[in-house]
């Protein structure tokens, strides 16, 4: 079977988990993160040390972009990119986005509200005020694609809606909530990919590993 190597918190694990749930794909998940790899992770499985990477046999391929393309060739049965060359440009452009700018805001937030007060370190207002303001216009952009063309890139379900919703899952938890009344085209969307059977079940173990993770970091030291 597959093996994802990573961590499902982790925005661009979780945008391949999702991938490979709506496409139908079984996979195993081993837990990594760059702070805990396993012996050899860099020999054998990614150079640089990071997550996630996708074992298949003797198979081993880093990056989550490159993963989706080969996901995509290697499980063609339920399509993520369209055959149009257009569409499908537009589709890379849309994912693209979702893995710069709305990552920004996210990681940006993720260290302002969890990783600084971890590390001893102050939250920063200012730049608190400045993402929160952020945020919304990128997510503006997103709903108003969707109003005007039906889809990201295309109007079938694809993987700019994958690294989206990625994305706002982990902006979620990282305090900057999505508001879907304010982005219904957007909310619409998202409910969709959410709805599908893969995807729930996934997102079903996505919370379990959250609500692990948020348990230890409550636990009282000894």
């Amino acid at each position: 079977m597959p093996e994802m190597w990573g961590h499902p918190v982790s925005v661009y694990c979780l945008k391949v988990m999702l991938a490979a749930a709506y496409k139908g794909i079984d996979f195993d998940v081993k837990l990594a993160t760059p702070m805990s790899l396993p012996e050899n992770y860099r020999e054998t499985l990614h150079p640089l040390g990071k997550i996630p990477c996708w074992k298949d046999g003797d198979f081993v391929l880093p990056d989550s972009s490159a993963i989706l393309m080969y996901l995509e060739k290697a499980y063609p049965e339920v399509a993520l990119l369209p055959a149009d060359a257009k569409e499908m440009g537009r589709v890379l452009w849309w994912e693209e986005f979702s893995d710069t700018h709305l990552a920004s805001c996210q990681a940006s937030m993720f260290y302002q509200r969890i990783l600084a007060p971890l590390l001893g370190r102050e939250t920063d207002p200012e730049a608190v005020r400045r993402i929160e303001a952020e945020a919304p216009k990128a997510l503006g952009l997103l709903d108003a694609e969707i109003a005007r063309t039906g889809g990201l890139g295309c109007e079938s379900i694809n993987l700019a809606d994958m690294g989206v919703l990625a994305q706002i899952i982990s902006a979620g938890i990282a305090g900057l909530p999505f508001d879907a009344q304010k982005f219904p085209q957007l909310a619409r969307r998202m409910e969709e990919v959410r709805s599908h059977a893969g995807v729930k079940a996934l997102l079903k173990y996505h919370g379990e590993v959250l609500q692990e993770l948020q348990g230890q970091s409550s636990a009282p030291s000894s």
